[in-house]
């Protein structure tokens, strides 16, 4: 090959920008607000969270099969404007919540315990780009 050819093939493998999904987001939020004590997970914490209105973001499992608990958590956060998301699994949450245990060879979950709820109380050093991403993918005003 020639020396333009690879020039060529450099610039268009810089012009490709991966798309970021929603789950990605919250994933990364997730891990920023675990880092400064910002993330409770159980539906005790996260309704005590809610109740006292530190909660900034709540994600409640699209799977939860318990009416009672889904009406609870988002009643309270519908009454305090704290927004709510429902786009991922209970073993999803569970496992941004680090509820894994992992295989030493090959650092895959083998064990989740999954979790229907997670608060979101304070964000650590959340990266601007993350807040405007998290704020298209739950789609309601978050205070940062």
């Amino acid at each position: 090959m020639s020396e333009g050819g690879n020039i060529e093939n450099l610039e268009t493998m810089g012009a490709v920008e991966e798309e970021i999904t929603p789950e990605e987001v919250i994933k990364s939020c997730i891990h920023h607000a675990r880092c400064v004590n910002g993330a409770r997970a159980g539906l005790r914490s996260v309704v005590k969270a809610l109740d006292a209105q530190i909660a900034r973001v709540c994600f409640l499992a699209s799977d939860c099969g318990v009416p009672e608990y889904v009406a609870l958590v988002t009643g309270l956060a519908k009454q305090n404007n704290i927004a709510l998301d429902r786009t991922l699994t209970a073993e999803n949450l569970g496992l941004f919540m680090g509820f894994a245990k992992y295989d030493a060879a090959s650092q895959k979950a083998r064990k989740v315990v999954s979790t229907s709820s997670v608060v979101i109380t304070d964000f650590g050093r959340l990266p601007a780009e993350n807040r405007e991403l998290l704020t298209e993918v739950v789609g309601d005003a978050i205070e940062f």
